[in-house]
Order: structure tokens, then sequence, then C-alpha cells
């Protein structure tokens, strides 16, 4: 999209709009860059964040923050009654996946198909993980029972039978994110904007990422970080920074080809026209 040339562009956080959402602010948001000869939108992480609300601090590497879903939108496709709307905020996205299967919109079911398919390395992985956290009231997974800490095959089987509906709610939510998110960046792609994406070079250790595939990471047998990720002492700080982030086990994911670091950043290359990694250097 972009030329050898010089480029201007904006970073603003989807947060920051005055509705923080991907629809009609947004929308206009790309109609201002383009009038002022702008051709690129930074934003900051779209991962789904902890309670702080940081997205440097993710609950997953590849999930995305349901709040900037528009929930007006989902009203005029008959997704969401309005009355569940005005009541539940954001809450209300449940009824979504259960609207969904009682219209059986065949287009529709083809999209979410897809995207689950598309998505098949995280995406269960993730739905699992979020469905416990909040069963125990989003403490981190390496206080939780063992089994549920050690992601034990035959209770997991039994969870994904027990809580299918829930499991499936979670996973159309994230079908929404992402459907709502590409028809924002087709939009801004038409009108001559790059989407510029950002994501942090480390994981938050309370994270799907890390629960589903700790081999990945330096833990000690207990499941514990072995090593913390952050900054020695220099100029900005005579103390330095303590992040708190699981640092990568490399010849574990090298024996795998690096397979994670290709999802994610499959994952990224969708969503974005650009990508910056954070601490790279890190």
């Amino acid at each position: 999209m972009l030329q050898n040339s010089r480029s201007a562009g904006v970073l603003l956080h989807i947060s920051s709009l005055p509705a923080g959402d991907f629809v009609a602010d947004a929308t206009r948001f790309v109609d201002f860059l383009a009038e002022i000869g702008a051709s690129i939108w930074q934003t900051l992480p779209l991962n789904m964040p902890h309670d702080d609300g940081s997205p440097y601090q993710c609950l997953s590497a590849h999930a995305g923050n349901p709040k900037f879903i528009n929930l007006q939108q989902l009203v005029d496709e008959n997704l969401l009654n309005a009355d569940a709307l005005q009541t539940n905020g954001h809450a209300a996205l449940g009824d979504a996946y259960f609207k969904y299967k009682q219209h059986k919109d065949l287009k529709l079911q083809k999209e979410f198909v897809k995207f689950c398919h598309e998505n098949v390395t995280w995406l269960g992985d993730f739905a699992l993980f979020l469905l416990l956290r909040e069963k125990f009231k989003h403490a981190s997974w390496n206080t939780w029972p063992k089994a549920y800490k050690n992601k034990q095959p035959a209770l997991m089987r039994q969870i994904k039978k027990r809580f299918f509906n829930e499991i499936g709610v979670i996973k159309f939510t994230q079908f929404l994110f992402f459907r709502q998110w590409q028809t924002l960046k087709h939009y801004a792609n038409t009108n001559g904007i790059a989407m510029f994406g950002d994501i942090p070079l480390f994981v938050a250790f309370d994270s799907a990422d890390v629960w589903a595939k700790p081999h990945l990471f330096k833990l000690d047998a207990h499941k514990n970080m072995q090593v913390v990720a952050g900054v020695p002492p220099d100029y900005f700080s005579e103390t330095g920074q303590r992040w708190g982030n699981p640092h990568y086990n490399w010849q574990a994911m090298q024996r795998d080809g690096f397979g994670w670091w290709l999802q994610r950043m499959r994952t990224q290359n969708r969503m974005f026209d650009m990508l910056r990694i954070d601490h790279f250097r890190g």
C-alpha cells in the first residue's frame, strides 16, 4: 500500500475515540486522516487486557478486546436486543451467540466456522482459559487447583463438554471482534490509510499462552517464573524496571520451528498492514 516515499500518520488507540469502538467514530477518524493527507493509523495492542486495562499485559497474544465491539451494529444485525444492550452493555455479548444459533444464518455460520478453523491453534485454549479464569475469580492460573493449573487432559474434555455453550460464547465474541475490525481495516485501506499495529515482545505470565504451552517459557517444576523480563538501570531509571513477564525458552521454541511466534505473527499480519514489536531488542 505504501510507496517508497515519506509518509505521515497518527497514533491513536481505539479507546481514545469518543465511543471507544470500531464503528462510527473510527470511520470518521479514517475520513479525517484522509482529509489531512495522512496515510497511517497506528494503534496500541488491541488484545484483551487484564483488569487494569493495560494493552501491554494481556490475557492472550491473539484474542481481541471485546470492549471495542460496537454493540449497536449487533442490534442492527439482529444479533442483540436493544433492551439488553441498554441494560447490560457489553455483558449482553453472550446473548449474540444464542441469537446467532436461533437464526441459522448460513452466511454467518460459514464465516464463524471459517474463523474458528483459521484460529484453531489458539482459540480453543483461550476460550478454556477465560472460562476457568472466571470460575476462579480472575486469580492467576498458577494458583488454580493442580488439575486445572496443569491442564489435565481428561478434566479439560469434561469442561469442554459441560460448558459447551459458554465456550461458544467466548469464541463467537472473538469472531465478532475480528469481524468488525476487518470491516474497519477494509474501510481504512480503501481510503488510502494503512493500519499500523503494535505488539509487546513479551507476553503476560497470567495469560492463555503461558497456561496452554508452559514448556515454551522459562518456568520451574512448579510452573513459576525462573526468569523475569525487565531492563537494567539506564538513563530512564536508576533502578531499572521489573516488567514481570516470563522469558521465552528459545531452545524449546526452536525445536518446533518457532511455531508459536509464526502463529502470533500470522494473527497480527491479518489484522495490520505493518507492525512494530515493542522492546524488540529485549
